[in-house]
């Protein structure tokens, strides 16, 4: 039961924090392959795209566990 719990908490956070602070997100990547660089708009977008694909997992994910 708490695993369930847990992995649809931390993918709808994950999926949040995805769409919310992609740049965040590249820095945390590659700060030590990288100076002073900056993410592509393309990088972006997929990012933005894969954390809202995320966030509906989650929903659904959490729907289906909470109404069966």
């Amino acid at each position: 039961m708490f695993r369930s719990e847990f992995g649809f908490i931390l993918l709808l956070l994950l999926g949040i924090f995805m769409v919310w602070k992609p740049n965040v997100l590249w820095k945390i990547t590659h700060f030590l392959s990288v100076k002073d660089g900056e993410p592509t708009g393309l990088y972006l977008y997929v990012v933005r795209l894969i954390g809202t694909i995320g966030i509906v997992i989650a929903v659904v994910w959490a729907a289906v566990y909470f109404l069966s």
